[in-house]
Order: C-alpha cells, then structure tokens, then sequence
C-alpha cells in the first residue's frame, strides 16, 4: 500500500483508517510525503511512521519491494521521467498554504498581533483562527471582548504555564458568542488570494506593560484551521517578534 502524505490529505479521515487497516493485515505501507509536506506538516499517527520523501532513492526502494514481492520482474524505465511526470501532477493540483505570523502592531503600544496569510490557487473556508499567550504577559485590564469578530476563550494550563487563547470562528456564531469592539479584520469565510494585501485576519492582544515580555520563556501558540485541514501549530519565544 503506498500512503500519499500532504497537509491536507493527511487530515481526511479515511487516511489513518485505510492505514491502520492495511497494517492490522500486515500489508506492507510506504508512506509518502507529496506536495512539499514535512514531518511537522502531519498529524498523528502518521509522524510514528516511518515517512519517505518521494526522489530517485525512495521509489527505487519501493519498486525493488514491489518486484520482489511479485516475483515479476520490473520494465526497464526512468525514475528521473517518473518524478518529472509527478512533480508535473502536483503543480497541476489545487494547492493552499496558510500562515500565522504573530508581530507589534506599531500603531498601537503594546499591542500583540497574529496575521493570516494565505498563498496558493484553491478556495478555502477558514474555520478558526487560535492564538494564545502566557497570561503573564496580557495586559491586566485587557479584555478579549475588545476584538470584533465570533470569539470563544479559554485559559489552559501547558509545562506548567497557564495561556490565554483566544479563537475566531468563521461563519455564523455559536448562540453564546456576538461581535463586540472594532479590532479584528471582518471578511468573507470564503477566502480568495486578495489582490492588494495578504493580510485575510488579525488577532490582538494587549500586553502587560508592567513586565518585560520579550523573553525567550514566554512562548506564543498560534493555528489556523480549514474546512480541510489545520496548520501545524507555531511555538514562537516572545523574543523574536518583530517590533
């Protein structure tokens, strides 16, 4: 069974079903990773596996695992045409990357920001939007009720610090939500690459200015999630925001 890994189809569902079905049969599973996909671009169980990288050295050890367990001998072919004609596939593929990236809003003191960009050729339906910071860090009269937009939070408890995160929800809101303030960019659920500005959504949070937050132990969590799939969650030191 050749399992073919990216970002988005690592997510659908019947992946780790169908894979987990051919290996409770002793099914011999290669699993691929395609369209630029990483190790840290998969969810679980997929990063227990052992994951290959499709070039000249791994699809010569599958072919060679192929041949041997049918005893069929292989046609002479090109490896170099085979990857020319799958790199050719995946070009040709809808494709969409999404990045959080958190930064100082300069027009605002202390005023912490988590931008969406969005880059590639497919629709998107973005679902949430999840940022989340040590709590040492907010502001202490800072509310999250100041942003606009469908909002839920939580405070959590992770390595013994406790973070505030704070969630946008595309769509329609759960009863138990409503906009409220002006600080959040507002558009469309149904996300297109915008023609003047890659900046689709902006999570803010005010930061303590009693305390200096800019130090590698406070760390900042942030993910976007689709109707498809969930970028890989960010663990970023305070120090390397861009001010």
């Amino acid at each position: 069974m050749i399992v073919l890994l990216s970002s988005e189809s690592s997510r659908r569902p019947w992946m780790p079903f169908e894979t987990g079905f051919a290996m409770g049969r002793n099914i011999t599973v290669f699993t691929l990773m395609v369209r630029g996909a990483t190790p840290t671009d998969l969810p679980s169980p997929f990063t227990a596996m052992q994951l290959r990288s499709i070039n000249e050295t791994e699809v010569e050890k599958i072919l060679s695992a192929v041949e041997t367990f049918t005893r069929l001998p292989r046609e002479s072919a090109s490896i170099k045409a085979l990857l020319r004609g799958i790199r050719e596939a995946e070009s040709l593929l809808p494709n969409v990357a999404l990045t959080l990236q958190p930064y100082m809003f300069t027009q605002v003191k202390g005023c912490l920001c988590f931008r969406l960009t969005y880059e590639g050729t497919e629709q998107v339906n973005l679902r949430t939007v999840t940022a989340g910071i040590p709590i040492a860090t907010k502001d202490p009269n800072w509310s999250p009720h100041e942003v606009h937009g469908h909002l839920d939070t939580e405070r959590r408890k992770i390595d013994d610090v406790e973070y505030l995160f704070l969630r946008y929800w595309a769509g329609s809101p759960p009863p138990s939500m409503f906009p409220v303030g002006g600080h959040l960019k507002v558009i469309t659920p149904e996300l297109y690459p915008p023609k003047d500005s890659k900046d689709l959504y902006e999570l803010r949070f005010a930061l303590n200015p009693n305390i200096d937050v800019f130090q590698d132990h406070f760390l900042i969590r942030c993910w976007a999630e689709t109707a498809k799939n969930r970028t890989a969650e960010q663990l970023i030191p305070m120090s390397r925001i861009e001010r």
